[in-house]
């Protein structure tokens, strides 16, 4: 939403410049504009408007997430950081998915459409797996950490697919 299309403007008292609807001050001579002034707009309507819902900043978020992810894989393919890959041969593979990620990541933040089909594609796919390994580990005797890390991966992949939902434009 763009604040141009919505800001009336009013025209200075002292030189007639044109200023927009919630100046308080005139850009061009100085000449403040007193509190009971006549705007059309309030500045705090404005302002109140523009604000990031909670969504648009979880959104920012997990793109910074998957991208920092991505990093912390790249490094240990380069075996920057230790990685139980890398020694057998996996520190390719570790680097290539790392850098996958990153720009997946990139695409969140940027918001590029076909990047976010991917990203949703990549949330189906991973809620899937997560479902199977919780189930997996419910079979188990002692399911414990699988446990906890197959109802963490489907939290955090239903809602990564939440918000492409709500904030992207696929």
């Amino acid at each position: 939403m763009s604040i141009k299309n919505k800001v009336t403007t009013i025209n200075c008292p002292k030189c007639n410049q044109v200023l927009p609807g919630w100046a308080e001050r005139c850009q061009f001579c100085g000449y403040e504009l007193a509190k009971g002034f006549a705007r059309p707009v309030d500045l705090k309507q404005i302002q109140t408007r523009n604000r990031m819902s909670w969504q648009e900043v979880a959104y920012i978020a997990v793109s910074i997430i998957v991208m920092v992810e991505g990093s912390y894989l790249v490094l240990q393919g380069l075996q920057v950081v230790p990685s139980l890959l890398a020694p057998v041969g996996g520190g390719a593979f570790l680097g290539v998915i790392g850098a996958i990620q990153v720009g997946i990541g990139a695409g969140l933040l940027f918001q590029v459409e076909w990047i976010q089909f991917i990203a949703k594609l990549n949330c189906i796919l991973n809620l899937v797996l997560s479902s199977f390994g919780l189930l997996t580990a419910l079979m188990m005797r002692h399911p414990g950490a699988n446990l906890a890390s197959g109802l963490f991966n489907i939290t955090l992949y239903g809602f990564m697919l939440f918000l492409i939902n709500d904030i992207g434009d696929v």
